[in-house]
């Protein structure tokens, strides 16, 4: 009976998690589900090369575009969507309307140097930031891509 039961939670795991990467952003075949192993096998599919960063990230560059990839993060520069002559609210505006979401919670992103960001949560759970980086204007936003929630299974109190 035991064994049953752990394989239906299995099955169910699963399942739930296959959905969940289903649902979840994806840019340039990224998604926040991903492990770094899996992100840089993908951008090298779009011809991106990757060297590691530090332990723990790694920068993957393709012609000039980079995206650094981290476990639960992945950072698109202005470059990598061929957007460094946008302004925050352009930026914004285009990622709304391409993936469907809103984004509009303006937040400060985690980091050596804090900075404004507005977000919006994916059906799945995950987080796309429209992150400000520089301090003397707004053109050319990265554009950060989290795990956020997805995956979890919620709130408990149990």
């Amino acid at each position: 009976m035991k064994k049953y039961l752990n394989l239906i939670l299995f099955l169910f795991f699963m399942l739930t998690s296959n959905s969940m990467a289903q649902n979840a952003i994806n840019l340039l075949g990224l998604n926040a589900s991903m492990d770094m192993t899996s992100a840089e096998t993908a951008l090298n599919k779009y011809g991106y090369k990757c060297l590691p960063l530090g332990h723990f990230d790694k920068l993957c560059i393709n012609e000039g575009k980079q995206i650094k990839i981290s476990e639960g993060l992945f950072v698109f520069t202005c470059s990598a969507y061929n957007g460094c002559a946008y302004k925050v609210d352009e930026v914004k505006s285009f990622f709304e309307k391409e993936l469907n979401i809103k984004i509009s919670s303006r937040e400060v992103s985690q980091g050596l140097i804090p900075t404004n960001a507005i977000c919006g949560e994916g059906p799945a759970g995950d987080k796309i930031c429209i992150v400000n980086e520089s301090i003397s204007s707004d053109v050319g936003p990265s554009v950060h891509l989290m795990k956020h929630k997805l995956g979890s299974s919620g709130m408990t109190l149990n």
